[in-house]
């Protein structure tokens, strides 16, 4: 696999001052400006300079693009770690763990008191090395794997988006990849009973019957079953073994491979119960909301200059009332301010079939520092 080249520019960014930072400071911080490499989840050395004093501590976040949208790193993805060394400067090990465009924010504090910020833009390509295994997952949740996909022809269960992540060995966390990053096929499927678009990873039930996915990256592959049924709810289910070629198998349920059997089939409560609420797109909520508290933007965040996206996952009552959340990604110095706001929030009630449910949704919260 032959290995892109990127140059990787240092760009100085605006921040807004305050009476709590008297000793910003600008052009103290020497990154290095030359043609390297920034390897997914390899551990990258980037050195990083002090002019006319000594480097006491250095913060740093990743930001990746899917596209030219901005998504801050998960939470594994933060703190890296930072050596430091005699003649003042300090060296940062960067593991990235995403592919394509990011930025890496510096903020470097002085021996002095003084602290300068610099983001560096990258450009994140395979490594060399093949990944130890690739797992199918859905809606953003690297840590449980989904070999098989269960589909009816509903509107509510038609369709499915698929995440695939790499697993790499000394990476403690699933690497996540776009659509664009892997290569899917329907392999052993004369007819279809899905069919899947390769940009977005989104897989659509055609009629009731089985498919066979396998999806391809870094040289390494995984099957997952898709299986279009009368009603997801009721059964019976499939693991399309008519289907696997000679040698080959589902991988099991869950990151731990787990030797357990599935578990048998029984008729689930109605969609949007409490137990079993309605999944609905953040975009269709977000034209539901009634009233939207604005978060508190942090004081000590605006300090170190942390800004960026908390992602939660939220529970909607049928009344239109936030009844649980839980935070899956964002800057845990502005995760509280986030739940805080939105906890406050209300929505229309969502109707299902003229009924009001429960819905669970994503919220995306965003801190800008506005000069």
């Amino acid at each position: 696999m032959s290995l892109l080249v990127c140059a990787a520019s240092v760009i100085s960014t605006s921040w807004s001052q305050s009476p709590l930072e008297p000793h910003a400071v600008v052009g103290r911080i020497q990154v290095p400006v030359v043609t390297q490499v920034l390897k997914l989840a390899e551990p990258n050395p980037i050195s990083i300079g002090a002019v006319g004093g000594s480097v006491r501590s250095v913060l740093t976040s990743w930001t990746y693009y899917v596209g030219n949208i901005p998504y801050p790193a998960p939470e594994e993805d933060r703190g890296l770690p930072v050596s430091y060394d005699s003649s003042g400067g300090a060296s940062i090990s960067a593991t990235p763990l995403k592919l394509g465009k990011a930025q890496l924010a510096l903020f470097v504090i002085f021996t002095d008191g003084g602290f300068e910020r610099k983001t560096i833009n990258v450009q994140v390509v395979q490594p060399q090395r093949q990944p130890e295994k690739l797992v199918i997952t859905l809606g953003g949740n690297y840590r449980s794997e989904t070999p098989v996909l269960y589909l009816d022809l509903s509107e509510a269960h038609r369709t499915k988006h698929v995440d695939p992540a790499a697993i790499y060995k000394n990476v403690t966390t699933p690497v996540p990849l776009n659509a664009s990053d892997v290569t899917f096929k329907l392999i052993n499927s004369p007819g279809a009973a899905a069919e899947i678009d390769p940009s977005t990873g989104i897989v659509t039930a055609r009629f009731v019957g089985q498919a066979l996915l396998e999806t391809t990256f870094g040289g390494v592959s995984t099957l997952t079953c898709i299986d279009v049924m009368n009603d997801v709810r009721m059964g019976p289910r499939s693991r399309c073994e008519e289907l696997l070629p000679p040698g080959r198998r589902l991988p099991p349920s869950g990151m731990e491979l787990d030797p357990t059997p599935p578990p048998q089939v029984r008729a689930l409560g109605p969609v949007g119960d409490e137990e079993h609420p309605a999944q609905v797109a953040s975009g269709v909520m977000a034209g539901q909301i009634l009233h939207k508290e604005d978060p508190i933007y942090p004081d000590d965040a605006k300090q170190a200059g942390v800004s960026g996206y908390v992602v939660m996952h939220a529970k909607i009552d049928p009344k239109g009332k936030v009844v649980d959340i839980k935070v899956l990604s964002g800057p845990p110095m502005l995760r509280d301010s986030a739940l805080d706001a939105v906890k406050k929030w209300t929505y229309k009630p969502y109707l299902l079939n003229g009924s009001a449910v429960f819905v669970l949704t994503l919220v995306t919260v965003a801190f800008n520092i506005t000069p």
